[in-house]
């Protein structure tokens, strides 16, 4: 059976940048700069900001 590898993606968010993230902790730098906005949500409000390319709901992409 193939193995299957995970990767983990290295980036750094800047002071003064924003980061919409779905892990399950935050705390400061753990990002990037301790400057730097890191907001936390679920994986439906992730889907949502992609989409209209700011924090958004779910609900303004479906509703």
């Amino acid at each position: 059976m193939p193995s299957l590898e995970l990767k983990k993606y290295s980036f750094s968010v800047a002071a003064g940048e924003r980061c919409l993230s779905t892990t399950n902790r935050n705390f400061v730098s753990r990002m990037g700069s301790p400057q730097s906005e890191v907001y936390l949500a679920n994986p439906a409000v992730a889907a949502a900001s992609a989409i209209l390319g700011r924090i958004a709901s779910p609900e303004e992409v479906v509703g």
